[in-house]
């Protein structure tokens, strides 16, 4: 039967996929000695012949198999550390030499094997070092350092070569897994200046560059150490030109995270709004917020609408007030949002003089990225006055959440306010109602020009600020309350779900509705299935599809109007009392006194 195996191997090509059982048997029958001195004899069809003993169930410590090979190994035979490692050999016991010149030179079948193989620390280092390069594609490089770092595989930095070396490589992801996983060893200043010299002198892309600087210094050395690195950067002007010509937001974030001078922070400022001046990524305007908190900054363009002027202001989030339309106040708080959704009606046509819509390119994709050459026609800029909706940087000092835009998304128009608070106090209901009457130019305009209904959209996690916020919005009368209409429609949810789950809140908003004179039409989202709540006139009725106006309101909701209005009323009465009974005690004390 070794006879059969040998001429089976000797035309292994050729014959393997059609006599598989025969190898398998032949396999099986051989004595494992004999083959293991017949799979050693047949290099050249090793992973072949590994495959047929895996698949036949070959024992994986046969003494002659794994002496031989070691031994080859120890005379500069690097073709077998693979198979060393399939049969379950540590690395410990393989030359040191061969493994490495086996990771550097092999296929990536051999850093799998080293990946899942129940491997040391040293020896996952060692394989973390040598992954290939960048010849070897990107999704391979990750998965292997991913899986060499679960095995707690980790570089030293003593003198910086293999940072250097990856950085060389112009490996972001891998030098990125690489850092990530020397929390205990990250690399000292010297290593780093001496990347980053290395990485500076490279003639390759900015935003390249970029983007390995983030990853070098991203806390991995002193604040004056990022602070001259970043220098660096602001200073090479090829650099920071490509990554804001190419809108390359992760590369210009590393001016944020760290030290900056304020000139530096002032001109890379100045040089993204003039590259890019429809911005609406908050990552790169972040850079605004290492300006000092009393520096107001104003970039004039000449390339884009004129009057583009910029409050910027250092706080808990970024104040940009723009006098154009685009954007009122940008501020990134919580997570609170409130959109106005004017829908399209019948016959209703957006405002034609200069076509607005060009105004607002940035909500198209295609738009984000103007090239250098390009230049806004002045045609397309909208007169003095038109549209002008404008918040005065008094509201933007002293209101902390708020953020107006306004857009022709085709012949809809939008406009959408984004705003968030810590607390929902009357300093926020006040700010939300000035900047709802900031909106009262750009909406009332066309408000009488829609006919079949209007939508008041709140998708807010607290509905306290809900309704806040729609008390506000209620309280500009001109833009929403048109009796007489009877397709005006409200729509309330939350991001949660609805009102309906909480009686208290939904009764609080019904009241507020009834108010201001809006309980014959509005929707109250239910829940979270988009079933949808008439009331009209005291009236209600749900459907899923659309609502009928019929009688009756529910009677736990009948029960909480009542509960909620006798608690108030006993409330008011105790209260009373109390004052009634502490005046009284304090006539009977005066009176005594005297």
């Amino acid at each position: 039967m070794a006879t059969v195996l040998e001429e089976l191997l000797a035309n292994i090509e050729t014959t393997f996929d059609e006599k598989h059982d025969l190898f398998v048997a032949a396999i099986k029958a051989v004595n494992l000695e004999a083959m293991a001195m017949i799979l050693i004899s047949n290099n050249g069809h090793r992973y072949r012949v590994l495959s047929v003993l895996l698949l036949a169930g070959a024992q994986a410590d046969v003494p002659v198999l794994r002496n031989r090979l070691l031994e080859d190994t120890k005379a500069g035979n690097v073709d077998h550390v693979e198979l060393l490692i399939s049969f379950g050999v540590s690395p410990h016991h393989i030359d040191a030499n061969a493994l490495k010149l086996a990771i550097k030179n092999t296929r990536l079948d051999l850093c799998r094997i080293l990946a899942h193989a129940n491997i040391p620390e040293d020896a996952a280092s060692q394989a973390l070092s040598y992954i290939p390069g960048p010849n070897t594609a990107e999704a391979d490089r990750l998965h292997l350092a991913s899986l060499l770092g679960s095995k707690g595989a980790t570089i030293k930095f003593d003198n910086g070569k293999t940072l250097v070396r990856i950085v060389e490589r112009l490996d972001v992801p891998l030098l990125r897994v690489v850092l990530q996983g020397t929390q205990s060893q990250p690399p000292s200043q010297r290593t780093v200046d001496l990347a980053f010299k290395r990485l500076m002198a490279c003639s390759t892309p900015g935003d390249v560059r970029l983007a390995m600087a983030e990853v070098i210094i991203s806390q991995r050395a002193s604040t004056e150490a990022r602070s001259t690195h970043l220098l660096q950067i602001m200073r090479d002007q090829k650099a920071l030109q490509h990554a804001v010509d190419e809108y390359y937001v992760a590369g210009v974030a590393v001016m944020v995270t760290h030290e900056i001078p304020e000139p530096q922070a002032t001109s890379a400022f100045e040089r993204l709004v003039d590259r890019n001046p429809w911005l609406d990524k908050v990552e790169v305007l972040q850079i605004a917020t290492k300006l000092p908190s009393t520096r107001l900054l104003s970039v004039e363009k000449t390339d884009c609408q004129p009057g583009f002027t910029s409050a910027v202001r250092r706080t808990s989030a970024i104040h940009i007030a723009v006098k154009n339309g685009r954007l009122l106040v940008l501020l990134r708080l919580v997570e609170l949002r409130v959109m106005i959704d004017l829908e399209d009606a019948d016959g209703f046509t957006p405002p034609q003089p200069r076509d607005i819509r060009r105004q607002h390119r940035y909500h198209d994709c295609s738009a984000r990225r103007q090239s250098q050459g390009q230049r806004r026609q002045s045609s397309h800029r909208r007169s003095p006055g038109q549209y002008d909706v404008h918040i005065s940087p008094k509201t933007v000092r002293s209101r902390p959440a708020l953020s107006i835009q306004a857009s022709w998304h085709g012949r809809a128009p939008l406009a959408e306010l984004c705003y968030g608070a810590q607390s929902s106090g009357p300093h926020f209901g006040r700010a939300v109602e000035a900047s709802m009457r900031a909106l009262a130019p750009l909406l009332d305009h066309r408000w009488k020009e829609l006919h079949r209904r209007t939508v008041l959209y709140l998708a807010i996690e607290n509905p306290t600020s809900a309704i806040a916020v729609l008390d506000a919005f209620l309280r500009v009368s001109n833009l929403c309350h048109h009796p007489g209409s009877d397709d005006d429609y409200i729509f309330v949810s939350t991001a949660t779900g609805g009102y309906c789950y909480s009686p208290t809140k939904y009764t609080a908003l019904i009241k507020l509705l009834k108010y201001h004179q809006f309980d014959d039409r509005y929707y109250a989202e239910a829940d979270a299935m988009q079933r949808r709540t008439l009331c009209r006139g005291g009236r209600y009725a749900e459907t899923d599809e659309q609502p009928a106006r019929c009688v009756g309101l529910p009677r736990a909701l009948r029960e909480a109007l009542l509960e909620e209005e006798n608690t108030e009323h006993r409330q008011r009465q105790e209260i009373r009392r109390t004052r009634e009974a502490a005046a009284a005690q304090a006539r009977l004390e005066e009176q005594k006194h005297r």
